[in-house]
């Protein structure tokens, strides 16, 4: 099920910009990184840092296409469920994430 939304995430982001920007590998490495700032740092660093992370792999027109997207919604929902899988983000997160797009 994980490897199914990682693939789907950078399947979706890759085709929405329209290049090859972000690989599953990458998508993995940035979940280890979150849950190593979420043990280390905290709740908000990790909210720091997840803003930060569409910028390490977009430009900044990139990224606004991909905010601008049909697919923006699907994908949100996808990365939220990843991330509530790789217990990065506690169920009650999730929901409050969910609301937020």
């Amino acid at each position: 099920m994980k490897d199914v939304l990682y693939r789907e995430i950078a399947d979706g982001i890759n085709q929405t910009v329209g290049r090859k920007a972000v690989s599953v590998e990458q998508l993995k490495k940035i979940v280890d990184e979150g849950k190593y700032i979420r043990q280390s740092q905290g709740s908000m660093a990790l909210y720091q840092f997840a803003q930060e992370i569409p910028y390490r792999f977009l430009t900044e027109r990139e990224a606004e296409k991909l905010k601008n997207s049909p697919n923006f919604s699907d994908l949100s929902t996808k990365t939220i469920e990843l991330l509530l899988l790789e217990r990065v983000i506690t169920p009650f997160e999730a929901r409050m994430m969910r609301r937020y797009i």
